[in-house]
């Protein structure tokens, strides 16, 4: 979908698929296969003595561990009234498509139960690069 200038029009197919299931279901039944096989090529393509490859996946679903083969899944969570408010001020999206768009991904229960990990993404960058490195130095 593009603009009248021909350019991709992310906002609108944003406003599609976090407002129309079926829409979404089909868009993620195009992307997700590709993807997963992107990234199955990226992975194994890397240093096969690496002790981790971390790859970041914007909405979590309980398939994506066995399709994508992750050993883990670490999770950032943030709470709900935090991601509306970053997504409005950080985004620029309405009050609306915001709330659109976190009832379609997973509540952050959901999230923890298919989680090996869970981080604080409620502070500042810095104290989120913390829990990361305090997890990396203990071999987690």
């Amino acid at each position: 979908v593009l603009t009248p200038s021909g350019v991709y029009d992310r906002q609108f197919v944003a406003r599609v698929i976090f407002s129309d299931e079926s829409a979404r279901r089909r868009l993620n039944s195009i992307i997700h296969p590709a993807v997963g096989r992107r990234l199955r090529e990226f992975l194994d393509e890397q240093d096969p003595d690496a002790t981790a490859a971390f790859v970041a996946i914007p909405l979590m679903r309980p398939e994506h561990r066995v399709q994508l083969a992750l050993d883990e899944v670490w999770v950032l969570e943030v709470s709900p009234d935090e991601a509306l408010r970053r997504l409005v001020a950080g985004r620029g999206m309405s009050e609306e498509d915001a709330r659109a768009r976190l009832r379609a991904q997973l509540d952050n229960e959901a999230r923890r139960a298919l989680s090996d990990v869970v981080l604080d993404n409620s502070g500042t960058p810095e104290h989120l690069r913390a829990q990361l490195e305090e997890l990396l130095g203990r071999g987690v």
